[in-house]
């Protein structure tokens, strides 16, 4: 994850509901797949220790700046609903749910590091099970994004009376200090989530707005936005990449995003290719949960398949095959896990009010 908000009975039936903006869920689809990309291209780089080429890692730097920020911004859109719901459901149905999945889903990949070291003769158990403890803990794992959210939920509840105009100047400072680097935690977790704050609360503040205005969006217009986004990307890429350059990411950032969105919108009124994009949007959370596991394992099997040499072309494809079927593979578990084992991709019913 990624990424999200997260799966309820609703969106894990076979019928998503009809009446929601569908490009959120398009948005939401694209972009957590963006995310499997970006986390294919670490493993083969760390992991596996290949020599990922420049232009990879160019692309991936191109992604970075909008694909966290989509997932929050549309997390926070419906929030705009629930500000009379009661605060005890509130509470359960969004923040209890999303610590629970956190823990879980950190049981699990625990669990999956015994798996690992029982195939890794190289490997202590201990040594592993004490790192991932240390990174669960640190908030330095790649489940982040799930205790993100929860983060994000608690705050939005706990400032509702608090007026837009003291929390925007602060949340406002707060992104540009993490997004240009000036302040930085031993966690990088942390310093997303503090990041990318701002994207949440700006969807559950404006979120009538945002789902108003994106259809309005012309083609002339988005074409506008394109050419701003990509002259400013070749500005941040001439200047050295976010590790020199910092400061670019704080100001391509929002405008990276709005083209995305509108991308996405444009994307989502192509029939075929919205049934995909919604489909996967509608389980965002489980792929976000399952993706890294999966990923070692298929990656691993690919480059014993197809050895470690590859042109230019199969540079490019390889990160992408890899990526979609890692996806694929998320959503087949899942499928076939959610109705026997509904407890991993949500709160047991019992704890609803």
């Amino acid at each position: 994850m990624s990424h999200a908000q997260p799966v309820s009975s609703a969106q894990i039936s076979k019928k998503p509901q009809t009446t929601r903006a569908q490009w959120i869920d398009t948005t939401r689809g694209i972009a957590v797949f963006f995310v499997i990309y970006h986390h294919v291209l670490l493993f083969i780089q760390h992991n596996i220790g290949l020599s990922v080429p420049r232009w990879l890692l160019l692309f991936d730097d191109f992604l970075i700046l909008f694909r966290m920020p989509a997932l929050c911004l549309v997390s926070g859109i419906f929030l705009y609903k629930k500000v009379y719901e009661p605060a005890d459901k509130y509470w359960v149905n969004r923040v209890a749910r999303l610590g629970y999945l956190y823990i879980v889903w950190s049981l699990f990949y625990a669990l999956m590091q015994v798996v690992l070291v029982s195939v890794r003769a190289e490997t202590n158990l201990t040594t592993a099970l004490l790192h991932w403890a240390k990174v669960t803990l640190m908030l330095h794992s790649e489940l982040w994004y799930f205790f993100a959210l929860m983060l994000f939920y608690a705050y939005w509840r706990l400032t509702l009376k608090i007026p837009k105009s003291i929390q925007f100047p602060v949340l406002l400072t707060i992104y540009f200090l993490y997004a240009t680097d000036i302040i930085k935690t031993s966690s990088w977790g942390w310093d997303h989530c503090l990041h990318y704050l701002i994207y949440f609360m700006i969807g559950a503040w404006y979120g009538t707005k945002i789902l108003n205005v994106v259809p309005k969006v012309s083609v002339f217009q988005g074409i506008t936005l394109t050419a701003v986004f990509f002259a400013s990307f070749i500005v941040y890429a001439i200047w050295g990449f976010r590790t020199y350059f910092p400061w670019a990411e704080a100001f391509v950032g929002p405008i990276a995003l709005a083209w995305f969105i509108w991308l996405c919108d444009q994307i989502d009124k192509i029939n075929g290719i919205n049934k995909l994009t919604r489909y996967l949007g509608f389980r965002t959370l489980p792929v976000y949960a399952l993706h890294m596991v999966i990923l070692d394992f298929v990656t691993r099997a690919t480059l014993v398949v197809f050895g470690l040499q590859f042109s230019k072309l199969e540079y490019l494809l390889l990160p992408w095959g890899i990526s979609i079927m890692v996806t694929l593979i998320c959503l087949f578990i899942w499928k076939m896990t959610y109705k026997v084992a509904p407890f991993m991709y949500d709160l047991p019913r019992r704890f609803y009010r």
